[in-house]
């Protein structure tokens, strides 16, 4: 049966009317050169460029691909594999790739080449939607992961602890000072729980859309003194010297109930981190809140780590634990509220911490 297509224009006659962005060009010219290159209409309206543009090769990945990494590690891919459709004589290659059109944000493409007698056609459909709901299920189901993980685990550890001391309060004859020494355990331990509780908490909130944002004006100094308030025994324990300069920081209207939980997770950590007898500073430079703790600090890869969403619990300096999931709900929590989070620390100096607005 004689071809459909006999020649490159013969597709071209037909390319404006197809519902997707379409490259063609001759195969022996596919790695080195665009010189016969068409795009259809619908892919100078997706991704912004014309022809005259994108000249040749290398300008089109520069362009649709500005991550260098990225970038190389997709043209190594994408050779591999047209070296070997070719050498298979296979008619049709795919891959999944991060594109970015001209002035917009990046988005998922799968592109799909067809081989077509002595020149080969690039179509890219949009697959964003369908990738970044996915990413979405595969997130919750690692968070459902996780969260059982904590209730079958680190949970149980303080619950038994209260448990065993409850035990041998009632069933043993103990001095004043062994019932202060446990009620002091009992109160650690309790605190603990309280604060695995609430993250789980507000995690499951976040996970499951239950959030509703109310912004409004917020005194932050106020703000700040009230979580302060509330982690006093566990400062005086540690002999922490805090300091709070927040008066007349203002910014935009954000949701009281999220700052609150941002912050005092920050205080919480910082209070965990920070050494017996170490400082603590809370106050705000330019448009940013500040977190400032004098304690073990962190390594850029720890950082990293946090920003990654796959920082696991740490000990305190006093033996603290938690749940590994603080730090990560503060940067989520920070988004709702259209800011964002920042870390500069140095390893057995401190860190700081930065909400910006």
């Amino acid at each position: 049966m004689e071809p459909i297509f006999k020649s490159k224009e013969d597709v071209i006659k037909v390319a404006n009317f197809l519902p997707y962005p379409f490259i063609i060009t001759e195969i022996e010219t596919h790695d080195t050169s665009f010189e016969s290159l068409f795009f259809n209409e619908n892919l100078v309206k997706e991704f912004g460029y014309t022809v005259q543009d994108i000249p040749d090769v290398d300008t089109w990945y520069e362009l649709l691909y500005p991550d260098e990494n990225y970038r190389n590690e997709i043209r190594q891919v994408w050779n591999e594999k047209i070296e070997k459709a070719i050498i298979n004589n296979e008619k049709e290659v795919k891959i999944k790739v991060r594109l970015k059109p001209k002035d917009r944000d990046e988005k998922w493409y799968e592109v799909k080449t067809f081989f077509m007698e002595n020149f080969f056609v690039l179509a890219f459909v949009d697959i964003n939607n369908e990738v970044i709901l996915q990413q979405k299920l595969t997130d919750i189901n690692h968070n459902n992961e996780r969260m059982l993980s904590i209730l079958g685990h680190d949970l149980r550890n303080p619950i038994a602890n209260l448990s065993a001391i409850s035990s041998m309060v009632t069933e043993n004859d103990i001095t004043n000072e062994e019932f202060k020494e446990m009620v002091k355990v009992i109160y650690q331990e309790s605190n603990l729980l309280l604060g695995m509780i609430e993250t789980i908490l507000n995690w499951t909130r976040l996970n499951f859309n239950t959030i509703s944002i109310v912004p409004i004006a917020i005194d932050y100094q106020r703000l700040a003194r009230n979580v302060v308030d509330c982690y006093s025994s566990m400062i005086q324990n540690k002999s922490i010297n805090v300091q709070i300069n927040l008066q007349g920081f203002s910014t935009k209207d954000c949701d009281l109930e999220i700052m609150t939980v941002i912050i005092r997770n920050l205080l919480s950590n910082a209070i965990k981190f920070t050494p017996t007898g170490g400082d603590i500073s809370i106050y705000y430079k330019d448009n940013a809140l500040v977190v400032q703790d004098s304690g073990v600090g962190m390594s850029e890869e720890k950082i990293n780590s946090i920003k990654e969403n796959n920082c696991s619990s740490t000990n305190g300096t006093e033996n603290e634990k938690g749940i590994g999931m603080g730090l990560q709900l503060v940067i989520c929590f920070a988004e709702l509220n259209g800011c964002t989070i920042d870390f500069e620390s140095i390893p057995d100096e401190g860190t700081k911490v930065f909400i910006r607005f």
